[in-house]
């Protein structure tokens, strides 16, 4: 059986190596940038990056941040009052601050409006394709992880 974390981060290092050229030139002046609070950081994505020396910057709390935007939400709203549209706290000068190779999930997944429309149709359609692989290698991750935490000891 080949390496789950292995496959996971080079999925993730052909999807970034194919967004380079389009992050560096587009997201600096974006608009509607995506690195926005509530971030698309899971638990998951803290855990992996933390086992491979990231460091959380001190005062985020991505997690409490979703839970917070969900309870807002239901309650009429999360407002830029509440922290809404705000950077995101792993946003630094040179972009996102977690290891290339094991940026958040959502986040490494996402194809924006901007990258649809300014890029040509092969570049999203292998954009698609490479966010496909990504997609199945997390997925064995997670499976992974979780076949090994219900393991009878």
């Amino acid at each position: 059986m080949s390496n789950p974390l292995a496959s996971y981060r080079a999925a993730q290092r052909r999807l970034r190596a194919h967004f380079s050229a389009f992050t560096k030139q587009y997201c600096p002046s974006c608009p509607e940038p995506c690195c926005r609070k509530p971030a698309k950081v899971r638990p998951l994505d803290l855990m992996l990056a933390e086992a491979h020396g990231f460091t959380v910057p001190e005062g985020a709390d991505p997690v409490g941040d979703i839970l917070e935007a969900a309870n807002r939400y239901f309650g009429g709203g999360w407002t830029e009052d509440d922290g809404a549209g705000k950077p995101c706290d792993f946003l630094g000068e040179g972009g996102c601050s977690f290891p290339g190779d094991l940026r958040p999930y959502e986040c490494a997944r996402y194809i924006c409006k901007f990258m649809r429309s300014e890029m040509p149709a092969s570049w999203v359609r292998t954009a698609e394709r490479l966010g496909r692989q990504l997609d199945t290698a997390h997925t064995k991750l997670v499976d992974f992880l979780l076949i090994r935490h219900h393991k009878p000891k």
